[in-house]
């Protein structure tokens, strides 16, 4: 049974039977200020059972949860690949793209981004 994880920040699991390294996110154009991502724990801290069932791992409400950022406007700051970190109040719109959940945020409600993907796993420990 594999957790999904992998050091490099790649999504090895899959959630809802979707891998993200699959997906051609190019298509999604958005526009202003909007940023697309995907939350990290969904696929990476999901595990696959051997009868092909994906586990999600359950999250603690006071769990910051990081996103990964597939796609950016022109006005946005963020840039493709970082990790993102929205606020939590924020309300961020989810949609399906090729079968996997995305959402969508604004910069002025990310609380912040990293390269680094080892940050979304120890700002929670």
């Amino acid at each position: 049974m594999s957790n999904g994880r992998k050091s490099n920040g790649k999504a090895t699991g899959t959630w809802g039977g979707t891998n993200p390294d699959n997906i051609d996110f190019t298509k999604i154009k958005p526009l202003g200020d909007n940023i697309v991502f995907y939350w990290v724990d969904d696929v990476e801290d999901s595990y696959e059972l051997s009868s092909g069932i994906v586990i999600a791992r359950t999250l603690s409400k006071n769990r910051d949860r990081w996103g990964k950022i597939v796609a950016v406007g022109p006005k946005s700051a963020a840039e493709v690949g970082q990790y993102v970190l929205p606020d939590k109040v924020c309300e961020p719109f989810g949609a399906m793209w090729e079968g996997l959940e995305i959402w969508r945020t604004r910069d002025d409600m990310v609380v912040c981004v990293s390269d680094d993907y080892e940050v979304t796993k120890t700002m929670n420990e």
